[in-house]
């Protein structure tokens, strides 16, 4: 089912009102993205081999930058930014950067349209559209925030293969490419890989250990996003590697965002981590969804972007488990 074209620009315009006042009233040099291609500027971009600057040396020039690089974020999304820095200032990053966002919500509208009543996209689309933590980060170059739409295009692919024969022919190439490009926006963007998986799984497909393996064998889809994420995943980790100035830094740094090193229990973080999630994306979406995926469960729904949602949240949990004092510190990620 299409999305009524009264409906989508109703929500449309909600969407833009809801950010309006954080984008004008934003300073552009405030993001970090934005700020770092200034630097690039500033320092020479060719000098400088288009490394990024540790975020406490941004301000001044120092004599020895490359000392200080900063390594933790995929590098091509900066260098885009900072073409478009060069091309329109500081302001055209932040207007393509939210236009990308609006297109990943029009996406997960006709993905919804296509599994839902036009009431409930209608309220769907009206908590998406005013969930806090998108207003404050949409109008700004974050990069985790424009990685997340990996998932609203790749399930709108998907829902859009289901009636269109060349898309369904394209299908591997679309979903392999956005995980791949995504991925070279934020490394947060591969935790919608499992999620790809299971919304492309086939039919038969036992969920064991050995049943996942035969999948692996035989599903063309599986085998080219796996194979886009370790691509994705080789390209940052080598350009890691190519501009770290200290390597047991870097290593200490990893580890500390794992919160090992932290004075509070992992719980803690975890239940702080918890409230901030319930806060920053609104209680009202994150009750419906915990009461849609129970539902879900309990009617062993057979539509396989319901399963895929709910894998992409047992994923977020289990690498908030891990990377426990990047979500307790960081608000982007939710």
């Amino acid at each position: 089912m299409k999305i009524p074209f009264r409906l989508l620009s109703v929500l449309i315009v909600l969407w833009l009102l809801a950010r309006a006042f954080f984008f004008i009233r934003s300073e552009p040099l405030f993001d970090w993205e934005i700020w770092e291609a200034h630097k690039l500027f500033d320092y020479g971009f060719m000098e400088r081999g288009g490394a990024l600057i540790d975020v406490q040396y941004m301000t001044g020039r120092l004599p020895n930058p490359k000392d200080f690089n900063f390594v933790h974020h995929p590098l091509p999304i900066v260098w885009f930014d900072t073409l478009l820095y060069g091309i329109g200032g500081p302001s055209l990053p932040k207007i393509v950067n939210m236009l990308l966002k609006l297109a990943g919500f029009v996406a997960a509208l006709r993905m919804l349209a296509a599994l839902f009543s036009t009431r409930t996209v209608a309220l769907l689309g009206g908590l998406l559209a005013l969930l806090p933590a998108s207003i404050i980060w949409d109008s700004s170059t974050n990069c985790i925030g424009v990685g997340s739409m990996v998932l609203p295009f790749g399930f709108y692919w998907i829902v859009k293969s289901r009636t269109s024969e060349h898309l369904a022919r394209r299908l591997p190439f679309y979903l392999s490419a956005s995980v791949f490009i995504f991925g070279q926006i934020s490394w947060m963007s591969l935790s919608a890989v499992p999620a790809l998986m299971v919304a492309t799984a086939s039919a038969s497909i036992r969920w064991s250990f050995r049943g996942v393996l035969e999948e692996m064998r035989r599903n063309y889809i599986w085998k080219k996003v796996i194979l886009a994420a370790v691509l994705t995943a080789t390209l940052f980790f080598s350009l890691m590697f190519a501009y770290m100035s200290n390597v047991a830094e870097n290593i200490h740094y990893i580890l500390d965002q794992s919160g090992v090193a932290q004075p509070q229990s992992k719980a803690k973080l975890l239940l702080w981590a918890f409230l901030r999630a319930s806060i920053t994306d609104g209680i009202a979406l994150c009750t419906l969804g915990a009461a849609g995926m129970w539902i879900a469960v309990k009617s062993r729904s057979r539509e396989p972007l319901i399963s895929a949602a709910i894998a992409y949240c047992i994923t977020f949990v289990g690498i908030a488990c891990v990377l426990t004092r990047f979500y307790f510190v960081e608000s982007t990620p939710y």
